[in-house]
């Protein structure tokens, strides 16, 4: 999201100076020289395969519990109806 506002404001200041420049050739030249702020920083893959990484964690994490509440309501059942309680 952090990426994506700072190119929506890189964009419209590009926009505001160009509407300043007089001539067609000023505002080509400096759309160019701006164009590098549509490249994706070096960390952009990293930060994506980051969060992904920790989301199949808690995924992961959150299933084993589920399924170790459930062994131990399963083994209580189990324990009560052996026990006739």
């Amino acid at each position: 999201m952090e990426t994506i506002r700072i190119i929506q404001a890189r964009v419209a200041q590009i926009k505001m100076v160009a509407v300043d420049m007089k001539s067609e050739d000023e505002q080509i030249s400096y759309l160019y020289q701006s164009m590098n702020i549509f490249s994706l920083s070096y960390n952009f893959l990293n930060n994506i395969l980051f969060s992904f990484a920790y989301f199949k964690n808690t995924v992961q994490n959150t299933c084993n519990i589920l399924i170790c509440v459930n062994q131990l309501f399963m083994l209580l059942i189990r324990l009560l109806a052996k026990n006739r309680l």
